[in-house]
């Protein structure tokens, strides 16, 4: 954990930037993951469409 990963800026890209109704879809998947509603794959195409609603790169 010394060392920035290649997801820190992705992070700090959505710092100032209104979320959507797809970020908080995004968010909710996460929960749904845990609970075993949804794949890991439902989770990670719901927070890329939230990306891309609020213009931040997923990468």
């Amino acid at each position: 954990m010394g060392s920035a990963t290649s997801r820190e800026p992705t992070r700090n890209s959505w710092r100032g930037t209104q979320k959507g109704p797809r970020w908080t879809k995004a968010v909710q998947s996460c929960v749904d993951a845990f609970e075993g509603r949804v794949s890991p794959q439902e989770v990670r195409e719901a927070f890329e469409a939230a990306a891309k609603e609020a213009s931040v790169s997923p990468e």
